[in-house]
């Protein structure tokens, strides 16, 4: 990988713990991805939103506990 690369910090919110690990497990893979932060609630997510500052998050938009 190039040294001056963008590395992106990706944040994971699901309910479902394996969906949730899996997604974090497959973009650690990834050399331009770091991170692979979880939350499995809206609350947790705020949490590591303001602690890590993720430059993407991937989020199950259906869970009815966002609303």
């Amino acid at each position: 990988m190039n040294e001056t690369a963008k590395q992106y910090r990706v944040l994971v919110v699901d309910d479902h713990p394996i969906v949730r690990r899996g997604f974090a497990q497959l973009l650690n893979q990834e050399p331009d991805i770091t991170g692979g932060a979880e939350a499995e609630d809206m609350a947790e997510a705020v949490t590591a939103l303001e602690a890590g500052h993720p430059d993407r998050v991937i989020g199950d938009i259906v869970d009815p506990k966002w609303e």
